[in-house]
């Protein structure tokens, strides 16, 4: 079973808790399942697996090599634009397009709920629990997350500093073997990625601090697609299958 709510993306029915201030409703099961990207853990260790949500998909895939790699300081800041359908199903007024139309603003800065999730999700796949620094905010389109994520590099003044080529190269490496996951030499778009199960990601350093961007379609990559990646290898299918169609385009 692989779950894309939030009921199993914490360790502890209390972790759960403190951040949506109710009860687990079936806190026995939480030791069945494990959270992560699939990028970022080969195998699950439990019998299911729950995804992370998609402002944390995309602020994982972009963070996570850089702590697992040792490059910067466990503190990070993180900018992330997401479109009007992730934000579910309910109609509130962030929701509704004609309020959102032509505007772009923050909310739950520095307190939205799934930092927890991020926390805990990068201290898993990197081993480095990191300070993670993030606001949110709601851009004028409907699908497609754009994260920016900037960390002081900690090797500024040790040899030579990391530069924007050197940076690539590690995340290159790092996602070698992740067919969704395309490191690019540009700054990414959200049109070649919304409609698609593919993550593109950019860097640019200029050897005190780097900035890492990645754009994700939240309800793709974010969701139901990378569910299916998790369903694909729990059932020893290949990981690509039924995942591999391009960008709609005209999203």
């Amino acid at each position: 079973m692989v779950d894309i709510s939030a009921d199993y993306r914490y360790s502890t029915a209390d972790a759960y808790a403190a951040v949506y201030k109710h009860a687990h409703g079936a806190p026995a099961r939480i030791k069945d399942f494990t959270c992560a990207v699939p990028e970022h853990l080969r195998e699950s260790p439990t019998p299911h697996v729950a995804h992370p949500g998609c402002f944390a998909t995309a602020i994982l895939l972009a963070s996570v090599p850089l702590l697992a790699l040792d490059l910067i300081t466990p503190t990070l800041f993180v900018s992330g634009i997401t479109g009007s359908t992730g934000s579910g199903r309910k109609p509130v007024d962030g929701t509704h397009h004609p309020t959102r139309h032509s505007d772009l603003y923050s909310y739950n800065a520095l307190v939205h709920r799934h930092i927890p999730e991020i926390t805990a999700c990068a201290a898993a796949a990197s081993g480095i629990t990191a300070d993670f620094a993030f606001v949110p905010h709601s851009g004028p389109f409907a699908r497609g997350i754009h994260a920016t994520v900037q960390a002081s590099l900690k090797k500024a003044t040790v040899g030579t500093p990391p530069d924007t080529a050197s940076v690539l190269a590690q995340l290159r490496e790092f996602y070698a073997h992740s067919p969704f996951v395309r490191v690019l030499d540009s700054a990414p778009r959200l049109k070649d990625i919304v409609a698609s199960n593919y993550a593109h990601l950019s860097v640019a350093s200029n050897g005190r601090t780097v900035a890492v961007t990645c754009v994700i379609d939240n309800l793709n990559k974010g969701a139901a697609g990378g569910a299916v990646q998790w369903m694909n290898r729990l059932f020893d299918l290949p990981e690509t299958a039924g995942l591999t169609a391009p960008a709609a385009g005209w999203t």
